[in-house]
């Protein structure tokens, strides 16, 4: 539907115009591609994968970092 879409581009722009960023950045789980999207189609390029960022119950999960510059 496109809501998260629309909630990250605004937050971005927020934050962008309110403190002058010229980067932000964000880090998913390799596996959520739906939220890797999200960034996407936000102007987010993938940057690389983080090898076990995330301990997460009995073990450690792979992150894409993604970022946006202006």
């Amino acid at each position: 539907r496109g809501i998260m879409t629309g909630v990250v581009g605004g937050l971005c722009e927020h934050a962008r115009q309110r403190w002058q960023l010229v980067r932000i950045s964000a880090s998913v789980f390799s596996f959520n591609r739906a939220s890797a999207r999200v960034l996407e189609k936000n102007g987010f390029r993938c940057e690389g994968l983080l090898h076990k960022a995330v301990r997460k119950d009995d073990g450690f999960l792979d992150a894409l970092l993604y970022a946006r510059v202006w």
